[in-house]
């Protein structure tokens, strides 16, 4: 029972990785559908439980987002930029 349970979490790494892949080259657009769970599960050969933990790490990303009744659709990736919080002293410039 234990190796079943690994080899779904490994699915699951896999599908959310792929479609995470997918998302973050443009496959997959910003306000895009995703296939339906079903559709999802057929394709990658796994169980629905499988496609739906997938996304639920995709939703705590903000990668996707479930709509009530209308599926799962790609979000509008917010773009990560560095974290600039420094302080810059005068004595210590060189320019």
């Amino acid at each position: 029972m234990e190796a079943h349970m690994n080899l779904n979490r490994k699915n699951v790494e896999i599908i959310a990785d792929e479609l995470e892949r997918q998302i973050e080259k443009g496959i997959l657009k910003p306000g895009e559908k995703l296939e339906s769970i079903e559709k999802l599960a057929e394709r990658y050969r796994v169980g629905r439980s499988t496609i739906r933990e997938a996304l639920s790490r995709l939703k705590a990303k903000g990668m996707v987002e479930a709509r009530q009744g209308g599926g799962t659709y790609v979000t509008h990736l917010r773009l990560s930029l560095p974290d600039y919080r420094f302080v810059v002293r005068g004595d210590n410039f060189q320019g």
